[in-house]
C-alpha cells in the first residue's frame, strides 16, 4: 500500500512540476521579448557600436540563463510536503488525506501491541492513495500559473506587434544589430550614405581621393570621415564638394585601415583600404607525410614554429600564401657538397602558390615568388631541411639473467622486450642448444604495433634437458623499414643444466641455519594466529552477529595464510633428505583441515 502511495504521489509530482517547467519557459520568453524590445529602443536612440552590443547580449544571455538555472533547481526542489499540499488543493475534502497519509508513511510504525494502529496507518495510506489517483491530469497541472505566465508572453508578442507595424523597417534593422552583433550593421537612419571606392587599394606610401555621397536631409549636421587602423581610430571633417557630396584625401597611406562616414548618430558601414606591396610571404604552411612503411600520418605546421626535419622518402607540401596575387615560384636547393637543384611551384589560388617534393637529403632552401606582373620579392626566404635517420629497433632479454643454473625439470621464466619509435615488421625469440642449430620462435604483432613484451616461460622436462646441456636465449627485432637495415639482437643469456643433487648442494652451502628456520618459525607463528582465532571463536562469551562475523573473517584470513604457506613450503625445491618427507605430510594435513575451512567460509557466507 505504501509503495503504491508513493507511486501516484510521484505522478502528481511529474504533472506538477512539468507544468512549473512550462509556466517557467513561458514567462523566461516573455521576459526575453520585454529586454530585447528595451535594448532594441535604446539602441535607436543612442545607435550602440559592436562593443556596446556584445556586451548587452551576453548580460541578456546570462540574466536568462540564471533565471532558467534558478527556476529549474527551485522546480525539481520542490519538498513532498508541498506535492501533497498541492494535491490536497485540488480535492474538495478538507481533511487533506494526501499530507496525512504522506506524513503517516513516513512516520515510526506504530505500536506492534496496538490492534489498530497497522490497520489505521493503511486505511490512511488506502484514502490517500484514491484520492491522488482520482486527480486528472488537467486537475494537477498549475493553470493558473501557466495562464499567469501566457498573459505575459501575450502582452510582449503584442508590444512587439504594434512596434513592428508602425516602425518596421527600424525594427527590423535594430533587431539584426542586436542578434547580430559583431556584424557591420548601420542603425535606421533617414540619410544614407555611398562612399567611392567601396574596396580600395593603393600602393604603399601613395595617397587616395574617398568620396561620400550623402541621400537625405543632412541639414547643419557636420559630415566626419572616420578612420581606423590596427591601433588608432581618429575623425575627419570632409571637404565640401557639392550640395550633398563631400570629399577626403589619405595621404601617404602606409598601412591597412578601415574608413566610414558619420553624420549625428548616423553612419555608413565600414569599408576596407588594402595596400598593394611587392609580394610579401604571409604564411608558408608545410604539409609533411612520412613514407608508408613509418605508418605515421600526415601533419602540418607554419615553418618559423617548427623545422623542416623528417624521414628519407617523405613527401613535403609547401603552400606558400603572399599579401597579393602571385604568379609564378621556384624552390632552389643547395646542398653541403655545393650541388644545386630546382622545384617549380604551381599556384591553386590567386595568392597562394604550392611546393612540392620528396625529402632525400640535407639541403639549404630559397624561396623565390613573382607577382602577376613579374616583380619579385624584396626580402629572400630560407629554411634547413634536415634528413632524420631511421633508428633501428632495441631488443632486450629482461629474464632470466645472462648467466643461469636450471635443473632438468625447471620451469625457467622468459620476459623480454622489443620496441621501435616507427613500428615492428618482426620479433622472434631465439632458443637454441650447444650444438644444434636455433630455433626461432615468431611473436604475434598487431598492425602497426610499436611495442612487443613478451611473458613467457620455458619448461625444460618436455625438451628432454640433461645436465651438462648449455641453452642460449636471445630476442631478435625488425622495424619496418623497406631497406631491411632496421634489426637489432638483444644479449645471448645463457643457461647451463645441472642436475638436482648438484643444485641442492650449491643451495646448501648458500642456505644458513637461520635462513632455513625462517620458514619453519613462519609455519609456527601462524600456526599460533589459527588457534588463537579459533579460541576467540569457541568462547561462550565470544558476541553474538554481527560482531561475531569479525572473529569468524579473522579465523578464515589466518587458515588461507597458513594454507597458502603449507602450498608454498611443500613446492619449495628440497634442499635436504627430510625435506623430500615434507609434501605429503603437509598435503594430508590441508586435506583434513579443508572440510574445517569450508564450515568457516560457509559460517562468513552463509
Amino acid at each position: 500500500m505504501k509503495t503504491e502511495f508513493q507511486r501516484q504521489l510521484a505522478r502528481v509530482r511529474r504533472i506538477y512540476a512539468g507544468g512549473l517547467l512550462l509556466a517557467a519557459a513561458i514567462r523566461l520568453a516573455a521576459l526575453a521579448a520585454a529586454a530585447l524590445l528595451g535594448a532594441l529602443l535604446f539602441d535607436a536612440l543612442f545607435a550602440f557600436d559592436e562593443p556596446v552590443r556584445i556586451t548587452i547580449g551576453l548580460v541578456l544571455l546570462l540574466a536568462a540563463a540564471a533565471f532558467a538555472g534558478f527556476s529549474l533547481v527551485t522546480i525539481l526542489a520542490l519538498p513532498r510536503r508541498a506535492i501533497a499540499a498541492w494535491a490536497d488543493s485540488r480535492l474538495s475534502s478538507r481533511r487533506r488525506p494526501v499530507l496525512s497519509a504522506l506524513e503517516l508513511a513516513h512516520a515510526p510504525p506504530p505500536d506492534a501491541h496496538s490492534a489498530f494502529g497497522p490497520y489505521l496507518v493503511d486505511r490512511a495510506l488506502e484514502r490517500g492513495r484514491d484520492a491522488v489517483a482520482g486527480l486528472s491530469f488537467t486537475q494537477l497541472l498549475p493553470r493558473q500559473t501557466l495562464r499567469r505566465a501566457g498573459l505575459q508572453l501575450a502582452f510582449a508578442l503584442a508590444a512587439w506587434s504594434l512596434l513592428a507595424a508602425i516602425w518596421t523597417v527600424p525594427v527590423r534593422t535594430h533587431l539584426l544589430r542586436l542578434l547580430a552583433p559583431a556584424r557591420d550593421i548601420p542603425p535606421w537612419s533617414r540619410l544614407s550614405f555611398s562612399l567611392s571606392p567601396e574596396n580600395p587599394a593603393v600602393v604603399y606610401g601613395d595617397s587616395l581621393e574617398i568620396t561620400a555621397a550623402v541621400d537625405g536631409p543632412l541639414g547643419d549636421t557636420a559630415l566626419l570621415f572616420e578612420m581606423r587602423d590596427a591601433t588608432h581610430a581618429y575623425r575627419s571633417a570632409g571637404f565640401r564638394e557639392a550640395t550633398n557630396r563631400y570629399v577626403h584625401r589619405l595621404e601617404r597611406v602606409v598601412q591597412p585601415l578601415r574608413f566610414r562616414v558619420r553624420a549625428g548618430r548616423a553612419h555608413s558601414r565600414w569599408h576596407d583600404l588594402s595596400l598593394l606591396y611587392q609580394p610579401r610571404i604571409a604564411s608558408a604552411r608545410v604539409t609533411l607525410a612520412p613514407p608508408a612503411y613509418a605508418g605515421l600520418p600526415p601533419r602540418q605546421f607554419y615553418l618559423g614554429g617548427q623545422k623542416l626535419a623528417g624521414l628519407r622518402g617523405s613527401r613535403v607540401t609547401l603552400d606558400l600564401t603572399a599579401n597579393r596575387p602571385l604568379r609564378r615560384g621556384f624552390l632552389l636547393f643547395t646542398r653541403p657538397d655545393g650541388s644545386e637543384s630546382r622545384v617549380d611551384g604551381h599556384a591553386p589560388g590567386d595568392a597562394t602558390i604550392r611546393f612540392e617534393w620528396s625529402l632525400d637529403d640535407n639541403a639549404s632552401v630559397t624561396i623565390h615568388v613573382q607577382d602577376p606582373l613579374g616583380t619579385p620579392n624584396a626580402r629572400s626566404h630560407a629554411f634547413a631541411q634536415e634528413l632524420l635517420p631511421d633508428e633501428p629497433p632495441s631488443a632486450a632479454l629482461l629474464e632470466p639473467p645472462l648467466y643461469s643454473l636450471a635443473t632438468p625439470d625447471s620451469l625457467i621464466a622468459i620476459e623480454a622486450l622489443a620496441e621501435d619509435s616507427l613500428g615492428l615488421r618482426s620479433v622472434a625469440l631465439i632458443r637454441s642448444l650447444a650444438g644444434y642449430r636455433d630455433r626461432p620462435h615468431p611473436v604475434g604483432l598487431a598492425a602497426g604495433a610499436r611495442q612487443a613484451r613478451i611473458a613467457d616461460a620455458l619448461d625444460l622436462a618436455p625438451i628432454g634437458a640433461r645436465p651438462g646441456d648449455r641453452i642460449e636465449l636471445y630476442l631478435e627485432a625488425a622495424d619496418t623499414n623497406p631497406d631491411r637495415l632496421g634489426t637489432a639482437m638483444s644479449d645471448i643469456c645463457r643457461i647451463d643444466v645441472i642436475s638436482p643433487d648438484e643444485y641442492a648442494e650449491i643451495l646448501r652451502l648458500r642456505t644458513t641455519v637461520a635462513e632455513f628456520g625462517e620458514r619453519y618459525r613462519l609455519l609456527s607463528r601462524q600456526l599460533d594466529q589459527l588457534r588463537d582465532a579459533l579460541q576467540a571463536l569457541a568462547d561462550p562469551d565470544a558476541p553474538e552477529a554481527p560482531a561475531r562475523d569479525d572473529l569468524i573473517r579473522n579465523a578464515l584470513e589466518a587458515w588461507n595464510r597458513l594454507d597458502e604457506t603449507y602450498r608454498r613450503i611443500g613446492d619449495d625445491f628440497a634442499i635436504f633428505d627430510h625435506e623430500k618427507l615434507l609434501p605429503p605430510v603437509l598435503d594430508e594435513i590441508r586435506a583434513k583441515s579443508a572440510p574445517h575451512a569450508r564450515r568457516l567460509d560457509d559460517l562468513e557466507n552463509p
